[in-house]
């Protein structure tokens, strides 16, 4: 057999024979290849190819794609020059923005601005114009703008891994536009996903407002936002949709965003109010507690449960910050974003569960909230409620219950996503994050 073997290699014209070869060497590299330096580094979590082939094309784990932009972004060329992309971002803030403002507001212009540069820009290769179709340029840096910009240095937004187009206006001035003797509003769409939510400044905010598209960040409104106290996080998520996030070009973590109190001090309930408790009647059972307080026969349902232990929760973390909430539980998602300044963090992805989060449920009736105690590393939550029938009785009239180990990754009724027949996942509230 063997000699057989050899002959018909002999009969090959030797073409043939260097083909067969150089597949075979190829073969080999390719192996050594993925064992000696693709393995390592995936092992480091320097390379993440586990998204090959689905809807996210980048082939990076999301700290190695932004490293790999800020790589590229060296130089950026406006006005036919090359400038830093942070330089730019500097001219930027000087021209586009009321560089008196507060300087919270000049750092989410910043962020922006630099997001908007290099989605607009392919990454830093091609030019950008010096416009208000692209953004206005001054190579002549207001020292304010020179200090936000050095104090987000690298910061982009991104949306499921990936930088978007960030616009942002002076003030819309069309669609649904109307002054009055309070200030002027109007609806702006948040992007990059499109929902609309309803835009207010006041009278003091009035001559600054020069129109625009009604998209992303409104200048003017931001300006209104951080004379409030808000920071730069908090405006940037007030314009922009639920589940973008601050990350680094530099490739650091997530930086998490929202108006909600720190997680210090968070302790599990386990156990239902006790109206002869004087801690829980201080969150379930006086005036401070919003259901209570407007009609007693709420009291047992479970807004009134939610409420109490979103305040129960915030006064631990020694926050002032204070939910209330009197409307059927269906709404109380949306009712959080129609908010505006006053909105707490908040998303609508059912794979981002947090301690102490409210879960919302809707329904053709009158849906459901819970509060999230644990977040489990199996891809389960524990989460607490109140009015569930199955769990009332002589000592637990107001049916608390706390549930365990229910999956927030998976679909199907049972899971977060549809915890009952005909009640469908909303979204999160974060009181703390």
């Amino acid at each position: 057999m063997e000699e057989k073997k050899q002959n018909l290699w002999n009969k090959l014209p030797k073409r043939t024979k260097l083909i067969i070869i150089g597949i075979g060497v190829g073969l080999l590299f390719n192996v050594i290849f993925i064992v000696v330096l693709i393995s390592p580094l995936m092992s480091l979590g320097i390379i993440d190819i586990s998204d090959l082939g689905s809807s996210n094309t980048l082939g990076y784990s999301t700290n190695t794609y932004l490293q790999k932009v800020n790589k590229e972004c060296s130089s950026i060329i406006v006005d036919n020059q090359a400038y830093s992309l942070e330089d730019y971002v500097k001219g930027v803030v000087s021209a586009e923005a009321y560089t008196g403002e507060n300087i919270e507001a000049l750092k989410a212009q910043a962020i922006a601005a630099r997001t908007y540069a290099i989605k607009r820009t392919n990454n830093c290769t091609t030019s950008i114009e010096n416009s208000s179709y692209a953004q206005n340029f001054t190579p002549d840096f207001a020292d304010s703008a020179v200090e936000a910009t050095e104090a987000t240095k690298g910061l982009v937004l991104t949306y499921n891994s990936e930088i978007f187009t960030t616009q942002y206006d002076s003030f819309y001035t069309g669609g649904d536009y109307t002054c009055n003797d309070d200030g002027c509003s109007v609806t702006y769409t948040k992007l990059p996903n499109k929902e609309t939510h309803k835009v207010t400044v006041n009278n003091d905010y009035k001559s600054k407002i020069a129109g625009g598209h009604g998209n992303g960040m409104s200048q003017v409104a931001s300006y209104q936002l951080a004379k409030e106290g808000k920071k730069f996080d908090y405006i940037l998520k007030y314009f922009y949709s639920p589940g973008v996030q601050i990350n680094s070009l530099s490739g650091s973590e997530e930086y998490t965003s929202g108006l909600s109190a720190g997680a210090d001090g968070f302790v599990k309930r386990t156990g239902a109010p006790n109206s002869s408790d004087s801690h829980d009647v201080e969150f379930y059972y006086s005036d401070n507690n919003i259901s209570y307080k407007s009609d007693k026969s709420l009291v047992g349902q479970c807004t009134w449960y939610a409420v109490g232990r979103a305040n129960e929760i915030l006064s631990a973390a020694n926050s002032d910050l204070r939910l209330e909430r009197a409307l059927h539980a269906k709404y109380w998602y949306q009712d959080n974003i129609d908010q505006g300044a006053k909105a707490f963090s908040y998303s609508p992805n059912v794979e981002e569960p947090k301690v102490g989060a409210i879960i919302v449920w809707s329904s053709s009736e009158f849906g459901h909230v819970a509060v999230v105690e644990a977040v489990n590393s199996d891809g389960t939550i524990d989460y607490s409620e109140a009015n569930i029938n199955s769990a009332k009785s002589d000592t637990n009239p107001y049916g608390f219950r706390y549930q365990s180990n229910v999956p927030y990754n998976k679909t199907g009724v049972g899971t977060i996503s549809n915890i009952w027949q005909g009640y469908s996942f909303e979204g999160y509230i974060y009181v703390i994050e």
